[in-house]
C-alpha cells in the first residue's frame, strides 16, 4: 500500500474486534501458553493483524478511561479532553499517535466517510434515493459507496447492512458488491448484511430473485422470494434457508428477531447500536443458539435478556466494554 492510501492506516473494523476479543481471553485468568501462541500466529497473519493488536493492547490498557466524545462520534482511550477533537484533529493526528487506537476510531464511523457517499453512525438508520429510482435503507454502522456507469448500477457496502429496493431496468443491471461477493438483482428487494460473525455475508431474497457470486463460487446461487444464504469470509457460499420477509428487514423497526441465529451473530447486530465494544472470551459463547425477539435501540437490555436465558455471563469491565463468556 502505498502512503496515500487511508486503509494503510488503520486495521478494518473486523480485526479491531477479533483482536480486542483476543485481549480479553489472554487476560481473563485462563489462558494457556497455546492461547499466547495462537495469539501470536493470529497477529502475524498481516501487518492489518499486527496493527490490531497493538491497538487491542493499547485500549485494554486504557479500558478503565475510556469516554465517549461526543463531536466526532469516537470511542476514545484516555481520560476525555475538556474540548472535543474534530475529525480534521483526528486525521492529523494518527501519524502522531501511531496505529494505537486507530481501529478504534475506525470501528466508531469516524473514517467511513472517506470511503463512503452515504454513512450511518450508531443507532442511526438512513433512507437514500438513488438516481434511479432505487431505494437504499442503511442500518446503523454502514456505508455505502455508489458506482454507477452507463451499462451497470453498481453499489459496493463497505460496511454494515442494506435493503435494497430496485428499480427495474433490464439494461442496466444492479449490482451490489460486497467484501468478494456479488448480488445481482433479479428482482427488485433484497437484504445484503456485511456485519455477520467471523466476517460473513447474510443476503436475503425479499421480492422475486437475485444471484450471489463469490470468488469462491463464480456460478453462483439463484435465491427465490423468501430465502437467505450466508457466504464465508472464504467466498464459500452456504446452503439456502428460509426466511421471511418480516424476520429479514425487522431491523428497521429497531428490531432483531433471532431465530435459530448464533450468539456471534445476535452481537454482531447489536455492537451497530452500542457505543463501546461488545467482545466474547471465547468461542463456545458465540456459537450458542439463540431464539429470541431483542430490542436493538436498547442492547444494554438485550444483552441482559440474552443473559437470563443462555449459559453465558456479562461482565461490564467499564462505562464502554462488555465482555460475554460462557457460565
Amino acid at each position: 500500500m502505498t502512503q496515500d492510501d487511508p486503509k494503510a492506516s488503520y486495521p478494518p473494523r473486523q480485526l479491531s474486534n477479533e483482536a480486542l476479543e483476543w485481549i480479553v481471553r489472554l487476560n481473563s485468568g485462563k489462558a494457556r501458553k497455546r492461547d499466547w501462541a495462537e495469539f501470536h500466529a493470529w497477529r502475524s497473519q498481516s501487518a492489518e493483524h499486527e496493527a490490531a493488536g497493538v491497538e487491542a493492547e493499547a485500549l485494554w490498557g486504557d479500558a478503565s478511561n475510556l469516554h465517549w466524545d461526543p463531536e466526532t462520534g469516537t470511542v476514545r482511550p484516555g481520560r476525555p479532553a475538556k474540548i472535543g477533537l474534530s475529525r480534521r484533529a483526528i486525521l492529523g493526528g494518527i501519524a502522531g499517535a501511531g496505529l494505537s487506537g486507530a481501529g478504534a476510531l475506525w470501528a466508531s464511523g469516524a473514517f467511513r466517510p472517506l470511503f463512503a457517499d452515504h454513512v450511518t453512525g450508531i443507532g442511526e438508520l438512513s433512507t437514500v434515493d438513488l438516481t434511479d429510482g432505487t431505494r437504499v435503507s442503511l442500518n446503523a454502522m454502514s456505508a455505502l459507496k455508489i458506482d454507477y456507469s452507463a451499462s451497470l448500477r453498481k453499489v459496493v457496502l463497505v460496511e454494515g447492512q442494506a435493503y435494497f429496493e430496485v428499480t427495474p431496468n433490464a439494461e442496466r443491471p444492479f449490482e451490489v458488491e460486497v467484501r468478494g461477493t456479488k448480488v445481482t438483482a433479479l428482482g427488485t428487494a433484497f437484504d445484503v448484511d456485511c456485519s455477520l460473525a467471523w466476517g460473513r455475508v447474510g443476503v436475503s431474497a425479499i421480492e422475486h430473485s437475485i444471484r450471489v457470486q463469490s470468488q469462491g463460487n463464480v456460478v453462483g446461487t439463484i435465491l427465490s422470494e423468501n430465502r437467505k444464504v450466508v457466504v464465508s469470509d472464504t467466498g464459500l457460499i452456504g446452503p439456502t434457508t428460509q426466511q421471511d420477509r418480516q424476520t429479514a428487514i425487522a431491523w428497521k423497526t429497531g428490531t432483531l428477531i433471532a431465530e435459530d441465529l448464533e450468539l456471534g451473530d445476535v452481537v454482531a447486530a447489536l455492537r451497530a447500536y452500542y457505543r463501546g465494544w461488545i467482545v466474547f472470551q471465547d468461542t463456545d459463547a458465540e456459537r450458542l443458539k439463540v431464539n429470541a425477539v431483542l430490542s436493538l435501540r436498547t442492547p444494554d437490555a438485550s444483552i441482559d435478556a440474552l443473559a437470563a436465558g443462555l449459559p453465558i455471563n456479562v461482565r461490564r469491565l467499564s462505562s464502554f466494554i462488555t465482555v460475554i463468556s460462557i457460565a
